[in-house]
């Protein structure tokens, strides 16, 4: 993916996320501020305002890769992986804008930590193909 297309991508990322968030924030604002009736409807609100800062938290991080896959755009190092410095497959970088490791070491972290790479899937999703052209990548 060209840095000028990856750019346009992780800007609308940002833009989508951005909106998500106020518009959450919004829903939060108007279930929290009810009056509260008794104990289970106060355990209930109180559950509630743990899952929201807990959203809050992924998105927070979320928007924090985006910022830095952006300033890699801007330095010349995006699409290099950061453990081996080889290029980052671009069908890869089509699925996951935000990966800083090519397939090779984030497998070998993997290995090391125990973590799966599911969980980069499910913590960011995969790009939503409407961000993207379906055209190839360049190399």
């Amino acid at each position: 993916m060209s840095p000028t297309k990856a750019k346009r991508v992780l800007l609308k990322m940002k833009e989508q996320l951005l909106m998500e968030i106020t518009n959450s924030r919004k829903v939060q604002n108007k279930e929290f501020d009810t009056d509260i009736g008794d104990l289970y409807d106060s355990a209930d609100a109180e559950s509630g305002k743990q899952m929201y800062h807990l959203f809050s938290d992924r998105e927070r991080q979320k928007l924090i890769e985006i910022d830095e896959a952006l300033k890699r755009i801007e330095e010349g190092s995006y699409g290099i992986c950061e453990e081996c410095g080889k290029r980052i497959n671009p069908a890869r970088l089509k699925a996951m804008p935000l990966a800083r490791l090519c397939i090779n070491c984030k497998a070998e972290l993997e290995k090391k930590t125990g973590k799966v790479l599911k969980e980069e899937i499910e913590e960011f999703g995969y790009l939503d193909a409407s961000l993207t052209e379906m055209e190839d990548f360049e190399e």
